[in-house]
Formats: C-alpha cells, sequence, structure tokens
C-alpha cells in the first residue's frame, strides 16, 4: 500500500527548501565573515585582545605544566605520582573555566553571540575563541 501523502511532500519538500530564511543560509558563511562588519580600528582592537587572552592562555598551560613536571620529578611513590595526575587535572579544568570565560567576555564586549558548546570527541581538542 503506498502512502497517501506522498505527492504532497514531493511538493513541500522543494518549497520548504527555497523558503530557507536568510539567516539560515548566514549562518553557513565562513569563519571570519562576521568581522567585516566592524571598523578597521574595531578588528585591530579585536586582535590585540585575543592575542593577549592567548598569551596569557599560553602561560598560564605552560604554568600548569611545570609545576606538574616539579611535582612528579618529587613523587616517590605511585600515590604521591596519581596525586600529581589529579592536581594537573584539576588546575586544567579550573584553567579551561577561566579562559573560557574570559574568551566570552571578550566576545560580548564586541558584540559577537557566544560560542556554541562544542561536544563529542572534539570537545577536548576545543579551544576559547573569539
Amino acid at each position: 500500500m503506498k502512502p497517501r501523502h506522498r505527492g504532497l511532500s514531493e511538493v513541500l519538500l522543494p518549497l520548504v527548501l527555497v523558503a530557507l530564511p536568510a539567516s539560515v543560509l548566514a549562518q553557513s558563511q565562513a569563519p571570519g565573515e562576521g568581522l567585516r562588519r566592524f571598523r578597521l580600528e574595531q578588528r585591530q582592537e579585536m586582535f590585540q585582545a585575543r592575542r593577549d587572552l592567548e598569551r596569557r592562555s599560553h602561560a598560564a598551560r605552560i604554568a600548569i605544566l611545570q609545576e606538574a613536571d616539579r611535582c612528579i620529578a618529587a613523587a616517590s611513590t605511585w600515590e604521591a605520582f596519581q596525586t600529581c595526575e589529579r592536581q594537573e587535572k584539576q588546575a586544567r579544568e579550573r584553567f579551561q573555566a577561566e579562559i573560557r570565560s574570559e574568551a566570552q567576555a571578550l566576545r560580548a564586549r564586541f558584540g559577537l553571540p557566544p560560542r556554541q558548546d562544542r561536544t563529542g570527541s572534539s570537545a577536548r581538542a576545543a579551544k576559547a575563541t573569539i
């Protein structure tokens, strides 16, 4: 038995595709396209703020790794080593929350929408960006 509304879906689907709002299509633009709406001075200010945030991020990650290295070097037991690993993980998680918050504040400062949280296997590789 054939579906009764098959012809209707064949007609509606092309109409729906044609009627997609421009905002949906605009979201598929390449990254950075929205930056063109800013004046050159604003883009330069955003670049400098983003660069400063990234440099602080690098310094903080290096400090976390150096502290973990010192802890591991001083560990004389498996339990001490595991404590070092837990402390490093906690420091990384605190840092990620802080840098994510700073990046969101920076986006808000320039009137950009908040970034969507990333999920799935690529979430570990996610960086806070504007």
